[in-house]
């Protein structure tokens, strides 16, 4: 078990909307990051600079959308 560290956010959504990715703990949501409103099947990379901790280990990640759309990407990050 170790803490995650996310650096950089690649995201892509395929209905134009915002995208939410959060941390669940223990039923309590934290939210990480929240994307402007994207345009469809375009990718987009986000820096998130020094990162973005998960606040515990084995924590849930989920990304949802502001609309119905299917959200695909990829997380960059570190351990701690």
């Amino acid at each position: 078990g170790k803490r995650l560290v996310f650096k950089r956010l690649t995201i892509s959504v395929s209905a134009a909307c915002s995208a939410l990715v959060e941390e669940n703990s223990a039923g309590a949501v934290i939210f990480l990051h929240r994307t402007p409103k994207l345009l469809a099947d375009t990718p987009y990379t986000f820096d998130l600079g020094n990162g973005v901790a998960l606040s515990a280990v084995n924590n849930v990640l989920k990304a949802t959308s502001s609309a119905a759309a299917n959200v695909t990407g990829t997380l960059y990050g570190i351990e701690l």
